[in-house]
């Protein structure tokens, strides 16, 4: 029967890194990683990662009609795989999970978390000998502290029967290996030996709890695989009994096959729905954890936030009191600073006032005895411009006098000469001056006669 692949999701969905190996090529660790869904599981959650199996050259129809089967699948998904990120992190946290279990089951009684790299190895190897398939190797090794022990990888890798394993259980060929592939796909998954646990009980519930798929190709197989044995020796009597006996059993098995491949379906369609819906919630509860995540880390950030705040008003507080005390003493000192300043500078002021007002005194002193002597200077040169006038005075009128008088002795020349000029020659020769023989005197005796400061100009 298909086995739910559905798990409890932890409160806090992990963010897993994608771990590589050096020298072994990335699709054969996807491939391990992917076989650890179901098919059903597997089908169903590939049939929302559409850009994947585009790649993969895989379709949704493909997917419902069960086209390939899950080797095929993960053969051709393994390699474009972290084409969506959030789906390879859900297939690491559906391992981490399985991981947890494993080593709850195998490890209980010893302190593993000290194991080196040497003692990994041989609990690996032993519980690879014993049960653990070979992509539980790989995912244990790879995803264990974060790849500490990823290194242990190569070595399986070298080995032929590992890697043969490997192809059984996820359809993927390892190359640089001379293996008969096709051989090994031709007998996968048929084992001989089943066809002698027909008879065995405990041969019926091993069938069963294979997928539809792969109980139909076991049946048919042995179907085949018996009637060829029966074909060779259709002589002996009682291998033809037990031809029919097996060939009625066979039936009988083929028809509870049918009846299981039917309740498969069905069973198929309801976990498909159920794993849809799971895988809906699944997202939803991611992209919840993820706000919650966001949100604790932006309340922690203000958290943060408020207690640096609330530092730095302590701060501020402390600083403002020391300030507050600082100026009320600055202020006191201000106060007595300008109490004696004021003191000082009114004694300077009174001594500076009484500076000026000498100053003052002894210029008023100087500037009324040379207002005095001015006054006295003034009054002797009023004296003096007083005597000057009267003289200029006198002068002038004694210049205009003089100028009378020569107006009208001019006059009385020029009545004379005018006669003279209109009289008749008289015989004797004239004397050289007329005016001196009119008057009996020339201008010499006059100025003599009659003082004047300046000769009037004749016309």
């Amino acid at each position: 029967m298909v086995k739910s692949t559905k798990r409890k999701k932890p409160s806090k969905t992990k963010r897993f890194p994608y771990i590589e190996v050096e020298g072994i090529k990335n699709h054969y660790l996807d491939a391990a990683l992917l076989r650890t869904c179901g098919p059903a599981a597997l089908e169903h959650s590939l049939s929302d990662e559409l850009k994947i199996i585009k790649k993969a050259g895989i379709s949704v129809q493909d997917l419902k009609r069960n086209t390939y089967s899950q080797r095929e699948i993960i053969e051709k998904v393994s390699q474009n795989l972290l084409e969506n990120y959030d789906f390879y992190n859900f297939l690491a946290n559906q391992w981490d999970e399985i991981l947890h279990n494993t080593l709850a089951k195998h490890f209980h009684d010893v302190d593993y978390t000290k194991f080196t790299a040497a003692e990994w190895d041989e609990e690996i190897r032993n519980l690879y000998m014993d049960e653990m398939p070979t992509y539980g190797v790989i995912n244990f090794l790879r995803f264990y502290k974060n790849g500490e022990f990823k290194d242990l990888i190569k070595q399986y890798f070298e080995e032929e029967d590992f890697v043969v394993d490997f192809f059984e259980d996820t359809g993927v060929k390892v190359e640089d290996f001379d293996i008969d592939w096709d051989s090994i796909e031709n007998d996968y998954p048929f084992d001989p030996d089943l066809v002698d646990d027909l008879n065995d009980d405990e041969f019926t519930p091993d069938l069963f709890d294979q997928s539809p798929q792969d109980a139909l190709l076991v049946a048919a197989k042995l179907i085949l695989g018996v009637s060829e044995r029966i074909g060779d020796v259709q002589e002996t009597e009682a291998l033809r009994e037990m031809y029919e006996l097996e060939k009625e059993k066979t039936e009988t098995l083929q028809a509870k096959v049918d009846n299981l491949a039917q309740e498969g379906k069905s069973k198929d369609s309801q976990v498909k729905s159920l794993l849809k819906e799971n895988r809906t919630h699944t997202k939803t509860i991611y992209t919840l954890n993820d706000k919650i995540e966001n949100l604790q880390k932006e309340n922690g950030r203000l958290g943060g936030l408020v207690g640096d705040i609330r530092k730095e008003k302590e701060a501020f507080e402390k600083a403002n009191n020391t300030l507050e005390k600082r100026i009320a003493t600055l202020e006191k000192k201000a106060d007595s600073v300008a109490e004696k300043t004021k003191k000082e500078l009114e004694k300077e002021h009174d001594t500076k006032v009484l500076k000026m007002q000498m100053h003052f005194d002894e210029t008023t002193n100087e500037l009324e005895n040379q207002i005095h002597e001015l006054k006295r200077l003034l009054v002797e040169e009023q004296a003096k411009t007083s005597t000057l006038s009267s003289n200029l005075e006198e002068k002038e009128h004694q210049l205009k006098t003089v100028k009378n008088d020569l107006q009208v002795v001019e006059k009385e020349r020029d009545v004379l000469a005018e006669q003279l000029k209109n009289a008749p020659a008289p015989n004797e020769v004239a004397p050289e001056n007329d005016d001196d023989l009119l008057f009996g005197f020339d201008e010499e005796d006059l100025e003599e006669f009659v003082e004047f400061d300046n000769k009037p100009t004749r016309n």
